[in-house]
């Protein structure tokens, strides 16, 4: 409240020299405010453009596949295994949250072709998938083998090419489905894709088809788990060697699949791969580990 009006006496004077003191003082205290208020508009601009320009921090991935035992599968209602126990130790190294997710493989294999921020485990390395996605790893070297029936005497396989008379069994849109198709094999014809590897291992023990192929570890744990004894069958052919990968969808920020690779190496020097690998009695990469 200005007095400054006031004019009669000395006491008057000095009670107005008193209000444009206070005015002063109250003039100084509202440019104050409001430069303090410019200068938090501008700390807020800044943080907003920090926290766009930084987005890795709150990364949050899709992590996909199907059921893979003993890499990934789901067991009491968790997803577990090999793959799941690296990719959540990498999770915590680089502070990247995923949740994941079980479908066919056929679904996972195309939504990590479409979509931002998936991770799909794990991927026989091609040429084609190294410009299909973003690779990390290798995380373990596998086998595959034709399988069969040791009963079934009539079925003999020196090389791949004597598998064409026979009916093979595998996955469709697995690296496997890919190989055989590659090497002359047809669907209808000497080839059977299904969407699970369970379906092949009953289908192989009761005849319906004369080979499977699959990486020697996933048959053996596959065998076991649907009851059937392993000295049943017979691996007839060992087709092909690999390392595999996990592998980001190409829309997923290249930073995301750096600091996972970093992590990798990180883990492949201090032991830590290496006990999760005796872990699951998985192989590693030829060469890879340390």
């Amino acid at each position: 409240m200005r007095i400054s009006h006031y004019q009669g006496d000395s006491v008057g004077n000095k009670v107005a020299t008193a209000g444009h003191r206070k005015t002063g003082f109250v003039q100084g205290c509202a440019a104050l405010w409001s430069k303090l208020g410019r200068m938090a508009l501008v700390s807020a601009a800044v943080l907003l453009h920090l926290t766009i320009a930084c987005p890795a921090s709150a990364q949050t991935l899709t992590i996909v596949s199907d059921p893979y035992p003993p890499l990934g599968y789901v067991k009491d209602g968790e997803i577990v295994g090999f793959t799941v126990d690296l990719i959540k130790l990498l999770q915590q190294r680089t502070g990247i949250e995923g949740k994941f997710v079980m479908y066919p493989w056929a679904r996972a294999y195309e939504m990590a072709q479409k979509e931002k921020d998936i991770l799909i485990y794990q991927l026989t390395y091609t040429e084609e998938r190294a410009r299909l996605f973003q690779l990390v790893g290798p995380i373990y070297h596998a086998t595959d083998s034709l399988w069969k029936l040791k009963a079934r005497k009539d079925v003999v396989v020196r090389n791949l090419s004597d598998a064409k008379q026979y009916r093979v069994g595998t996955v469709r849109d697995y690296f496997t489905h890919k190989y055989l198709l590659e090497n002359g094999f047809q669907e209808g014809k000497n080839l059977d894709a299904v969407h699970d590897d369970d379906m092949n291992v009953q289908k192989l023990a009761s005849g319906r088809i004369d080979l499977m192929f699959l990486d020697e570890l996933v048959f053996n744990y596959r065998v076991k788990e649907l009851g059937y004894k392993r000295d049943d069958f017979d691996n007839a052919f060992p087709v092909v060697s690999h390392d595999e990968y996990l592998a980001f969808s190409r829309p997923t920020s290249a930073d995301v699949v750096s600091r996972f690779a970093k992590a990798l190496l990180v883990m492949k020097k201090d032991g830590s791969y290496n006990s999760i690998l005796r872990k699951y009695g998985i192989h590693a990469p030829e060469g890879k580990a340390d």
